[in-house]
């Protein structure tokens, strides 16, 4: 077991469409992240929303050495 700790942002940089002109540079725009939701709607099957985050963490695990076994 390897414990960690990791915290999500609460929000990102969004790039903005430039619709003025090709040699205007619009900074990014900081948005926030919507909270984790999940909702069905009852009166239509199937139909459902969810905004969900998850964290992926992969190990590998690497020889430093080839062993001969003679």
């Amino acid at each position: 077991m390897l414990p960690f700790a990791y915290t999500l942002p609460t929000s990102y940089l969004e790039a903005q469409s430039n619709h003025v002109g090709a040699d205007a540079v619009l900074p990014p725009v900081k948005r926030s992240l919507p909270p984790s939701y999940s909702v069905s709607f009852d009166g239509v099957p199937g139909l459902r929303a969810q905004v969900k985050y998850t964290i992926r963490v992969e190990l590998v695990k690497k020889r430093f050495w080839k062993r001969k076994y003679m």
